[in-house]
């Protein structure tokens, strides 16, 4: 779990570095820097994207674990799984992908908290995937033949909400990491003890 979760802060921080480096080429608006910008862009997100869907298809299983039908290690396998949704729900929001299961529980509050408008409904579309809207907004600003500085600031727009966005999960898997390592650090010394 805590190798999934420091992956995680990885693509984070790679996705929030792409995305500066594309709003400040937009800031100086120059047509040749924003192009190469979104080309940029546009070529690390394929990247990310692969990199995002082999973690989630190489993830732990839970149910990996042995048998043992104690309380503790009940908790901690409930724990894991409510672990797992979160980073799923995190890792679709960044590699733009549907969801793979019906959304409920936990994953439902998750990915409510990262739709750019909640509907609050299970059946909530990725329609409104910021990331989505970015990358369409960023592919017509490539594929256009003259640098249109309207839709430039739309596009700057998204990006500083993908942004902010990006940085609000990022302050919350550090949370996260955080909180996993000092568990780690207790059930090790429980451990020890015993």
């Amino acid at each position: 779990m805590l190798e999934l979760c420091s992956n995680i802060r990885d693509f984070l921080s790679k996705m929030k570095e792409i995305v500066q480096e594309l709003a400040s080429a937009l800031r100086r608006r120059r047509e040749s820097a924003v192009r190469d910008a979104a080309e940029g862009y546009l070529n690390s997100r394929k990247r990310l994207t692969k990199l995002v869907r082999k973690e989630k298809n190489g993830g732990t299983n839970p149910d990996a674990a042995g048998s043992d039908s104690s309380s503790v290690v009940t908790m901690l396998r409930g724990v894991e799984e409510i672990n797992l949704e979160v980073f799923q729900a995190i890792l679709c929001y960044i590699s733009q992908q549907g969801r793979l299961q019906p959304v409920s529980g936990w994953s439902m509050w998750i990915v409510v908290l990262l739709q750019a408008k909640p509907c609050g409904h299970s059946e909530c579309q990725d329609d409104g995937n910021e990331m989505k809207k970015v990358d369409s907004e960023v592919l017509a600003l490539r594929s256009s033949k003259d640098l249109n500085f309207s839709q430039a600031r739309v596009v700057l727009k998204g990006l500083e909400r993908v942004e902010s966005n990006l940085k609000e999960i990022e302050e919350e898997m550090e949370c996260i990491y955080r909180r996993q390592v000092k568990a780690r650090v207790s059930l090790l010394n429980c451990l020890s003890r015993c």
